[in-house]
């Protein structure tokens, strides 16, 4: 007799447990929309959310990675998840700015989150003291924050070590990668930036879900966008 499919993390006894698992790692009760989808990219979901500045697109970034560390430690694991993801798992977020980054990266520790900005500042800084963020990103960071600029190649001798750092099949780090995110400005006006293709580049999988998130969209221009067929998440 074949088992039932899991009913997975959208699911309303789904919501009900990641609000819960949820709650005491946040000073406050995260918004339904941003629950919801948080669930449903846990269950392998593509998902694309348009919001106002100052929406509330962090909690789909911080209440991802928590959520996702505190189903990992439920034993016996939760029989609810629809896709499996990496042990240890780990998110990959794309900035349009260094500011942005840098920022995003304060606001992940408040969350007892580790974060790393890797531009070329910090890794100038780092390299003064005689640090390698590349190696402390590969184990120890639940979040890397990367700009633009990386993904585009316009960082010199940098941009040859993220292709290194991506292409090698001992990275651990890339093992470790449960969702990639996005940060962009005004879809509708084209400013979407490719994101790399980190399974084309890395031996190791990437995991099941990508969270693009909109950093600004106008109300009039962006309820009717089509964005390759992702499920969009429109607040």
């Amino acid at each position: 007799m074949v088992a039932p499919e899991p009913a997975g993390l959208s699911s309303p006894e789904g919501l009900q447990l990641a609000r819960e698992l949820l709650r005491p790692k946040l000073p406050h009760d995260i918004h339904d929309y941003i629950l919801e989808g948080i669930c449903k990219a846990i269950d392998g979901a593509h998902i694309l959310c348009i919001t106002k500045t100052g929406g509330g697109k962090t909690g789909y970034f911080y209440g991802y990675i928590l959520l996702l560390k505190a189903l990992e430690k439920m034993d016996p694991p939760c029989a609810l998840l629809k896709s499996r993801h990496p042990t240890n798992p780990a998110m990959v977020i794309v900035f349009p700015t260094k500011g942005l980054e840098e920022e995003m990266e304060v606001k992940f520790r408040a969350f007892g989150i580790s974060a790393l900005a890797i531009n070329e500042d910090t890794l100038a800084t780092a390299r003064r003291s005689k640090r390698n963020l590349w190696q402390e990103c590969i184990k120890d960071v639940d979040v890397w924050c990367g700009c633009r600029k990386i993904w585009e190649g316009r960082m010199g001798s940098s941009y040859g070590r993220f292709r290194r750092f991506c292409c090698s099949s001992t990275i651990e780090f890339m093992f470790r990668v449960s969702v990639l995110v996005v940060v962009c400005k005004l879809i509708h006006e084209h400013c979407f930036f490719p994101p790399l293709r980190l399974s084309s580049m890395s031996k190791a999988p990437i995991g099941p879900a990508h969270i693009i998130g909109d950093h600004a969209a106008p109300c009039r221009s962006s309820k009717n966008v089509n964005f390759g067929g992702l499920p969009v998440s429109h607040q």
